[in-house]
């Protein structure tokens, strides 16, 4: 008996030593900094180091299926505001090196909007996008082709820092930005407009409203909804817009409202969810008024729970800026964008 619970321990501490067993069960990889060089660690609980150049590297993020690795790496200002690098997870070959906002001999010094690159996100397998702000009220996101090593399109999106920068689908084929409310404006004489692949979609022209959420893709990517008031009348409403417009509003029950309340948008199958401090509404396109519900699950909170271990175990390798990944589990079904922490 003795030896039996001599060997139960040591099993328990191996197991709080690796910090994740329940995430080796979902499949869940991750990629990280550490003195300023890309690694990564999987169920098996071996570090694995990706580069190794004496360079600043940071926010390393996981392509949708799992192949590839993008990160920006500090480069000298006379050359360009960043590198966008892609690396092959198993060996650390590059796959991509792209310059963002190079200097060439027409430009001097770096013509760029942003100062340094926020937050990256893979759209598909040959594109990312870097963002960063300008200002409180202006976001800058530049589109890169991988393979032709250039810039696609260039997104600058006015709006405040709750409620603004370009929101691709979940195909990174379509995206939805705002413009119209720069933040010295006042709100009488701002005309903030959603924009899908820059056409104006909401609001009609001439109509004036207030953007109380930062627009949300339905899970198809053909449809795309924010919560808007009525500058005049205060109304509240669930605007669902596709891809060509054709928008419908659903009112919001009336009430009380902090003018300066913001709203989290949702997308649950085929509802869409509105979470105030107040509670949450739902509604489907064509509904008159939303309806009092229960918020959507959490697959950011899954997602958070799923890698508690694993970065714990980052964190004691002396690891940072971790990003996640797996197969089949909530990770999968969250955009692929750089991790805020």
């Amino acid at each position: 008996m003795k030896i039996a619970r001599t060997f139960l321990a040591l099993l328990l501490t191996l197991a709080a030593g690796v910090g994740y067993s329940f995430a080796q069960g979902a499949g869940i990889k991750a990629a990280y900094v550490k003195d300023g060089d890309i690694f990564t660690i999987g169920a098996d609980g071996q570090e694995r180091r990706l580069t190794e150049d004496g360079i600043a590297n940071g926010g390393p993020l996981w392509s949708k299926d799992g192949t590839k690795i993008a990160f920006s790496r500090k480069i000298d200002r006379a050359v360009a505001l960043a590198d966008l690098v892609v690396v092959d997870p198993e060996n650390g070959r590059t796959l991509a090196d792209i310059r963002i906002c190079p200097v060439t001999p027409d430009t001097p010094e770096v013509q760029c909007g942003m100062n340094y690159v926020e937050r990256i996100e893979w759209l598909t397998a040959d594109k990312i996008a870097a963002a960063a702000s300008i200002n409180p009220s202006t976001d800058d996101t530049l589109v890169f082709d991988l393979r032709a090593g250039k810039v696609l399109m260039d997104y600058t999106d006015d709006y405040t820092d709750d409620h603004g920068g370009a929101v691709f689908s979940s195909d990174g084929e379509h995206v939805a930005d705002v413009t119209g409310a720069l933040h010295w404006t006042p709100d009488s004489e701002s005309a903030p407009e959603l924009d899908i692949g820059y056409q104006r979609v909401y609001p009609a022209k001439g109509v004036h409203v207030t953007l109380l959420s930062q627009a949300a893709w339905s899970d198809d990517g053909k449809e795309v909804a924010v919560v808007a008031e009525d500058y005049k009348s205060k109304r509240r409403s669930i605007v669902v817009c596709g891809l060509k417009g054709a928008c419908e509003s659903t009112a919001l029950p009336a009430g009380k409202w902090d003018p300066d309340e913001s709203y989290q948008i949702q997308w649950n199958g085929g509802r869409v969810y509105a979470t105030a401090p107040e509670g949450t509404w739902s509604c489907q396109r064509g509904d008159s008024i939303a309806v009092v519900s229960s918020p959507p699950p959490d697959l950011k909170g899954v997602a958070t729970g799923l890698t508690a271990g694993l970065r714990e175990q980052i964190q004691n390798l002396g690891g940072k800026e971790p990003d996640f990944w797996c197969a089949d589990c909530a990770l999968a079904k969250l955009p692929r964008q750089a991790p805020e922490d």
